[in-house]
């Protein structure tokens, strides 16, 4: 990996010394998974990774066949099965399925047991392992060409539950889930904890739809409470409670963010996303206190916009502001766009966006 053009005047030692300090994402994802698999991955594996489309193609052709040919090979057997039993044994019941064309025979023979058996076992280990594939497929196109530091390691125990889930991940739409998730905790150990595993483990897809329909209107963390607002753009009071159940959120209808404001005082935060910042500003002589109803978000719902790539609705945002400035005539709200965030600190442009001052409309 080259040091980056502006570095390069440094000493050839501190060079070393930076190359050494980060890897490649992709490579530390490798190593990863050999260690969890009880072996490293050859230097080659992003090649084969590269090619990983057709093997995958293979693959699922590969475990159809043999899907058929156990089928076949079963009805086969069953009907050798019946027919012997019917010369030997004519009081060995059977019943037969016209609609179904199938013989279901009443036997104890454990060697026909067994071979369902290993077709049964052989099968779900070859879907198993295509699950694998394509979780970490899709987790070597998200980190892409990304560096991380060399010195973060990934938790061996934590990378030993999530191949224990994502092998049991099948839907396509779940998977992607998964390899983002993977590619999250590369780029940052200890990002998704055991609780998050085992929340999103245990979600079907419908479940997981409802959580996409959330994530556009999750500011910092909770939802801006105005019911009509919220309907406007498809989001129900039942989609709230259900995404309460599976405790993503709070559905109470008694919270709310409280602001006490001295005369004249101004820069107060209501919000802020990636791209905007709305602040407040006491327009009155007097003191006065405000209140900001929400539906707060948990911990695990806080994890899930950055899974789902998703961005804040830029309409929802414009209209909570101001029917927040329509309810509090005395504030004055000014939306900024950002120009940095690090850690708690935020760098916004002094001109706003626009300004809402109570019934007036924005500029």
């Amino acid at each position: 990996m080259g040091i980056p053009e502006v570095l390069q005047n440094l000493p050839p030692d501190a060079q070393n010394q930076l190359a050494e300090a980060t890897v490649k994402a992709v490579d530390k994802l490798g190593t990863a998974i050999g260690k969890a698999f009880g072996y490293f991955l050859e230097p080659g594996h992003r090649v084969k990774m590269a090619k990983a489309d057709s093997e995958k193609t293979k693959l699922e052709a590969d475990a159809e066949a043999y899907k058929m040919k156990s089928i076949a090979d079963a009805t086969a057997y069953q009907i050798e099965t019946v027919s012997a039993a019917l010369k030997t044994n004519v009081d060995l019941p059977i019943k037969y399925d016209g609609k179904q064309n199938v013989f279901d025979i009443d036997i104890s023979n454990p060697e026909l047991l067994l071979q369902r058996a290993d077709i049964r076992q052989n099968y779900q280990k070859m879907r198993k392992e295509l699950n694998l594939q394509n979780v970490i497929h899709g987790a070597y196109l998200e980190l892409g060409d990304k560096t991380v530091e060399n010195s973060e390691e990934i938790d061996s125990d934590w990378m030993t539950r999530f191949l224990n889930i994502a092998e049991d991940i099948s839907d396509e739409q779940l998977q992607s889930l998964w390899s983002k998730i993977l590619a999250g905790e590369i780029l940052k150990p200890k990002t998704y904890s055991y609780r998050i595993l085992e929340f999103l483990r245990n979600i079907s897809k419908n479940e997981l739809n409802s959580l996409l329909k959330i994530l556009p209107f999750i500011v910092n963390d909770f939802v801006p409470k105005y019911d009509k607002i919220l309907e406007k753009y498809g989001i129900s009071y039942s989609l709230i409670l259900e995404l309460d159940e599976l405790g993503v959120l709070n559905s109470s209808p008694m919270i709310s963010r409280s602001f006490a404001f001295e005369p004249k005082q101004s820069n107060e935060l209501l919000f802020n996303t990636d791209d905007i910042i709305c602040l407040l500003a006491n327009k009155s002589d007097k003191k006065i206190e405000i209140s900001f109803p929400i539906f707060a978000v948990s911990a695990i719902g806080r994890k899930l916009p950055t899974l789902a790539n998703t961005s804040i609705n830029k309409n929802f945002i414009k209209d909570v502001v101001e029917e927040f400035s329509k309810q509090n005539s005395t504030i004055k709200v000014s939306v900024h766009r950002v120009k940095s965030i690090e850690e708690t600190a935020i760098s916004y442009e002094d001109s706003p966006l626009y300004e809402l001052n109570g019934e007036q409309n924005g500029k």
